[in-house]
């Protein structure tokens, strides 16, 4: 009777390659817990500060940017009532 090595050689050969995942993945899966737990414990004694919560854009400047090419007449014509509204 042949044991299972023996029908399949590259069976036993796959399956030590693959051990030293299989003995550290649990290792690996626990410190990932840690450092969850770790972090969670962290962001608990010291919280963040409150930013400021004030998201409008600030309306005391704004930049007029006029692209132009070729367009002097039009510049002329139109450039005036945009400085008067400016």
């Amino acid at each position: 009777m042949q044991t299972v090595a023996a029908a399949r050689p590259g069976a036993l050969r796959r399956i030590l390659a693959g051990l030293p995942l299989a003995i550290l993945s649990p290792l690996l899966l626990l410190l990932a817990a840690i450092g969850l737990i770790l972090t969670d414990l962290v962001v608990r004694v010291f919280p963040r500060r409150k930013l400021n919560t004030d998201t409008r854009p600030d309306a005391s400047s704004a930049a007029i940017v006029i692209p132009n090419w070729n367009g002097r007449d039009l510049l002329e014509k139109y450039l005036p009532s945009v400085v008067a509204a400016a």
